[in-house]
């Protein structure tokens, strides 16, 4: 008999109860475990992408900005202005000389998000309406030539189209700034302002084309002797012009820049004293 038997115990291997210590678990292969990791991690780029596409959805102000494939307009404005080198006569005393005019850009930004060169071989000008805009108050004898890029004989009849043959490439991934002015091929001293109603279109060497939506580009020259006209009537001081020329110009322009995706600021400025001069009366 051993100290344990004789101590009334029971032998290790023959005792009942819980071990001292537990069985070891059995160990997942690698493969299934690997599996399982990439698994959850799925799971969680799910969540935070679709968190993300929600942010954006209910806040679209904060979404980054899709860089378009192709060559695509990506701004057109009539922001910026330009002095124009312009020819003078006399046509009374044969008087001539030289200048500038000041001129508004129709600016416009082209984008080529491709991994070509693109290039442009023209500008098509299509003008859907020319409008006088003032009162007529009499006329000048000094005849102005400026060199716009869109030179308007004044004899064209709307609707027609102007085209300029170019080639301005666009590196691939790059963007490009492209500006025009527009205006009469000869104005006379103390004739209106006009207001060319038109649609520019860019055409690629590939075929594609470029277009913007209406604009209403105002060429200043008479400007402000229309203005002068309109103030000096309202003040009591004669003039050609009557008060109701005065109402309905006002009208003529709201239509102008209603139809117009986008104006000259000069257009806005000019309509803006002449609704003034109209509540005056």
């Amino acid at each position: 008999m051993t100290d344990n038997e004789s101590e009334g115990t029971t032998p290790r291997a023959q005792r009942s109860g819980t071990p001292d210590s537990p069985p070891a678990r059995p160990q997942r292969p690698l493969l299934q475990r690997s599996t399982i990791i990439f698994g959850l991690a799925a799971i969680v780029l799910s969540i935070v992408a679709t968190s993300i596409t929600l942010y954006f959805q209910l806040s679209p102000d904060s979404a980054p900005e899709k860089t378009p494939a192709g060559v695509s307009l990506v701004d057109v404005d009539l922001d910026r202005q330009k002095n124009v080198r312009a020819d003078w006569e006399n046509l009374g005393t044969g008087n001539k000389g030289s200048g500038t005019a000041s001129a508004s850009q129709l600016t416009v930004i082209i984008r080529n998000g491709t991994e070509d060169p693109a290039l442009i071989t023209k500008a098509s000008f299509r003008f859907s309406a020319v409008d006088s805009v003032g009162c007529p108050s009499g006329g000048g004898g000094v005849q102005t030539s400026a060199r716009y890029d869109i030179k308007i004989p004044g004899d064209s009849k709307p609707p027609f189209s102007a085209d300029r043959k170019m080639k301005h490439g666009i590196a691939p991934h790059e963007q490009e700034q492209i500006a025009f002015t527009v205006g009469p091929a000869k104005h006379i001293e103390a004739e209106l302002p006009t207001v060319y109603s038109l649609t520019l279109t860019l055409h690629l060497s590939d075929g594609a084309k470029l277009s913007t939506q209406k604009i209403a580009y105002m060429n200043t020259w008479g400007a402000e002797y229309a203005l002068r006209a309109a103030r000096d009537k309202v003040a009591g001081n004669g003039g050609l012009i009557s008060e109701d020329c005065i109402r309905d110009e006002h009208k003529k322009i709201q239509k102008i820049l209603k139809a117009s995706r986008l104006a000259s600021p000069e257009l806005r400025e000019f309509q803006a004293e002449m609704a003034d001069l109209a509540k005056s009366l």
